[in-house]
């Protein structure tokens, strides 16, 4: 049901490593994040598994409920508590006991709430006051294929978890007062699946309640993409008893963004407690990381170390607790960490930590794309981005527009020898390799940002990146195992104007890795684009594209959207890259001008192999024809364009699959994937051919 990911703040990752660096081609000196000089943990941590016999209930093969969540442990009126509910199953399980692994079975409970999915995990608290136990609960509010959408909802018990009642919801996607955005709206190839899988940290030191939630990019139906997740943060005030409408959460420094319909930023944090031998906040992470942080209310969390092959490596379920095994809030120089995981046996790990003896030798953690609880050790802790965008995220990085430029295209220069690797999950299929030291990477752009995204893995090495001759960093790319979805550089706020990044790759290895390799994928850099597959969606006209069909001159919007493609008259259908004309109509796909420009129009439209029959393509502005070819698939499959049009606001281009005469044979499947990019005009850029 829930499969987790460890993550990292890129931005916080770059300004903890970051230092001055001495530039030898120019001797100027810049401030640089290079993450091959790694930073310690100002402190040490010892983690030593300790045998644990016999295990209680909820930690192994006697579990009543299956369960890959982390249970609630809460004290009421002196007692210990072990409280949980399986989504999808009414019975609440009640263990009661002195410490988190004690806790033997009482009574169970029952709830019924008006809301799909509600699952009791990650915490609760407890008001002696009022005698109230107050339960955030993990809800699966919408199906899509094997995905949900995720939301937080309260519900309260006045008898220790016996009968509940239900409150409300705390924490969505969505504004509740707003139509429900289905998956397929948004904007890509992907889709937000919202907040929840949380940890609750109660911290009376500052009066708040902090939700610490996975935060969900999943794919649309037929994307063959890995799902991305991160965390994000949430929190009411104490006095407001976690009630609705109350809960706000982190977004770009701030707490002014509603948890009902409201964006947050990512953060490097998920299990939080204060800890007083260190006084500061911990926090232990997925894939066994640590991070921390002084003030919670900046949410400044460090990245996340990786300090062994611990409580998270086959189990998402875990709790850290203070040496009496009891507080899940307030930790100490020694405590305890439990792994779980469904009906596996539990593991109990003593943590020691030392202050005055910094940690040196660990690396940052940074996230799996697999679904198994293995993960990747980098020294680039970043967080993972898919190579295409959701314009829809409240991340500005998920968010961006740029044009990407993969390692085949001329407009990249390479010096020194490079060779092609081929693999399923590289950008387009393929990447290029170097290992000499002085093999380089050139690429020229006009834009205020440059994204550079190289394979990350065992055998990889070092790198210097420049900017306008300028040293920016010096990257290590080693990385536990093989990772192409983490940006290895990214540089913003660049001036109006053409720049030029320059890799240089040192032929340097670091200590843990086996090789001195750069492998380069893409280069990515901000610009006004409309890349078909990027816009694509199931709301007609949403970014400035619609999805159409030509009979006989007439153009009409298809009929319909049949996830995940528009589908038309006669077999017409258009998807994420591909159209298919109809017996009587032609495939279209137009794209309305935004504004005024000249704008770049680029294009590798094939046929997919299995197909026997020819189709007629084409590009119009308006009436007018820009470009036409015939794909035959015996002599010429696929074709290319690459073409500089002006465009005025409102003016339509249409990219064409015409339909095959006789029309009794079936259409062939064309993929095509236009992309549109305005141009900026500094000097030198070469006048419009159309």
């Amino acid at each position: 049901m829930r499969r987790i990911l460890a993550i990292g703040s890129l931005a916080s990752a770059l300004a903890f490593a970051g230092h001055a660096a001495e530039t030898p081609a120019t001797g100027e000196r810049q401030d640089a994040g290079r993450a091959g000089d790694t930073p310690s943990l100002p402190f040490s941590i010892k983690v030593t598994e300790e045998k644990f016999e016999n295990p209680p209930v909820y930690m192994n093969a006697g579990n009543p409920l299956d369960m890959d969540f982390p249970y609630c442990p809460v004290e009421m009126d002196g007692e210990y508590w072990i409280i949980y509910k399986n989504g999808y199953n009414n019975k609440v399980c009640r263990f009661k006991g002195s410490n988190i692994e004690n806790a033997t079975r009482e009574p169970d409970g029952s709830a019924s709430f008006p809301v799909r999915g509600p699952y009791m995990l990650g915490g609760m608290w407890y008001d002696a006051g009022e005698k109230k136990l107050y339960a955030p609960m993990h809800c699966e509010t919408f199906p899509y294929g094997s995905w949900v959408e995720r939301q937080v909802h309260l519900a309260t018990s006045t008898d220790k978890g016996l009968t509940w009642k239900y409150e409300g919801a705390i924490m969505t996607r969505d504004d509740p007062k707003l139509p429900h955005r289905s998956p397929p709206e948004f904007s890509g190839l992907q889709w937000d699946g919202s907040d929840a899988d949380f940890h609750l940290y109660v911290d009376e030191r500052s009066g708040y309640f902090y939700l610490y939630t996975l935060n969900w990019l999943k794919t649309k139906a037929g994307v063959p993409l890995p799902c991305f997740v991160r965390h994000c943060v949430a929190r009411c005030a104490i006095t407001d008893k976690m009630a609705p409408g109350k809960w706000w959460k982190f977004y770009h420094g701030a707490w002014d963004q509603p948890g009902l319909g409201g964006k947050a930023s990512y953060v490097t944090a998920y299990r939080v407690s204060y800890n007083t031998y260190l006084k500061k906040y911990i926090s232990f992470n997925c894939s066994s990381g640590v991070s921390f942080c002084d003030d919670l209310a900046k949410q400044e969390w460090s990245p996340s170390y990786h300090v062994g092959n611990y409580w998270c490596m086959d189990a998402f379920g875990y709790w850290a607790v203070d040496e009496g095994k009891t507080n899940v809030n307030v930790t100490g120089k020694s405590l305890y960490v439990y792994g779980f995981w469904q009906k596996r046996p539990g593991r109990r790990f003593h943590v020691v930590l030392d202050a005055g003896a910094p940690t040196t030798n660990l690396v940052f953690s940074s996230p799996s794309t697999r679904w198994e609880f293995d993960h990747t050790v980098s020294l680039n802790p970043g967080q993972q981005y898919s190579y295409t965008p959701m314009f829809e995220s409240s991340d500005a990085i998920d968010a961006r527009r740029t044009r990407r430029v993969d390692c085949s295209s001329p407009e990249t220069k390479f010096a020194g020898t490079w060779s092609e690797n081929v693999n399923p999950s590289y950008y387009n299929g393929h990447a290029r390799t170097a290992v000499a030291a002085g093999a380089s990477i050139e690429f020229t752009f006009a834009g205020p940002a440059i994204y550079w995204r190289a394979v990350q893995g065992p055998d990889m090495g070092k790198a210097d990146v420049f900017v306008d001759n300028v040293l920016q960093a010096t990257v290590d790319c080693w990385a536990s195992a093989p990772n192409p979805y983490l940006f290895t550089f990214i540089k913003q706020g660049l001036s109006d104007g053409w720049h030029t990044i320059k890799v240089v790759v040192r032929g340097e290895k670091g200590p843990w890795s086996s090789g001195t390799a750069i492998r380069h994928m893409l280069f990515e850099y901000a610009a006004d684009t409309w890349r078909a597959s990027d816009c694509f969606s199931s709301v007609q006209g949403k970014n400035q594209w619609r999805y159409q069909q030509d009979v006989d001159g007439t153009v009409t919007d298809l009929a319909g959207f049949q996830d995940p493609n528009w589908e038309g008259q006669d077999g017409c259908e258009i998807g994420y890259f591909h159209m298919i004309s109809g017996g009587k109509a032609d495939a279209v796909r137009s794209w309305t001008a935004s504004h005024d420009g000249l704008v770049r129009i680029e294009g590798a439209p094939a046929l997919v192999s299995a197909d026997t029959n020819s189709v007629v393509l084409g590009i119009r502005k308006g009436t007018a024809s820009l470009w036409s070819a015939r794909l035959i698939p015996a002599a010429n499959p696929a074709a290319s364009h690459d073409l500089t049009v002006t465009v005025r606001a409102g003016e339509v281009v249409c990219f064409i699959a015409g339909k095959l005469q006789p029309a009794t044979k079936p259409a062939p499947k064309v993929i095509w994937d236009p992309a549109i990019t305005y141009l900026t005009t500094p000097k030198g850029f070469p006048a419009a051919t159309r």
